[in-house]
């Protein structure tokens, strides 16, 4: 009775191993498809900028500096700017981080000095700012 038991628990084990590794396999090949251009149309533009069709409402809009480094990434959704956008310096390092929903700051922006390190952070809602920390400083606004 004893090994029956081992046995099934090993049994059990081997098979949730198994499982764990075709659900990992099965997502890094639907993430590979999507991202590798699944349904992805890119336009570029005569400044450089490239436009990455997602889906029939969901854009990513990427600008480039002269010097060919990223200056922005952002989302738009109905022609309005939707979900991240991340801002970057000529030499690469991130600006700023953010959030928009339907074209209204919200979420946590995040601000980046010249060297790359956090300047300070500020949470806004429907483009109202909730709290602002800046330096060990914080600021509260109602809603």
């Amino acid at each position: 009775m004893k090994v029956n038991f081992l046995y099934l628990c090993l049994n059990i084990k081997l098979t949730l191993k198994l499982l764990s590794n075709i659900l990992t396999i099965s997502a890094i090949v639907i993430c590979t498809h999507a991202i590798a251009g699944g349904n992805v149309e890119t336009k570029t533009l005569t400044d450089g900028t490239t436009i990455d069709r997602i889906s029939s409402q969901l854009y990513k809009v990427t600008s480039y500096y002269k010097n060919g480094q990223v200056k922005e990434i952002g989302h738009y959704k109905n022609g309005e700017r939707h979900g991240s956008f991340t801002r970057y310096s000529e030499s690469g390092l991130k600006e700023a981080s953010a959030f928009f929903y339907s074209d209204k700051k919200d979420g946590l922006w995040i601000f980046y000095d010249q060297h790359g390190n956090v300047k300070h952070y500020v949470f806004f809602h429907k483009n109202d700012i909730i709290r602002l920390e800046n330096e060990g400083m914080v600021t509260n606004s109602e809603f």
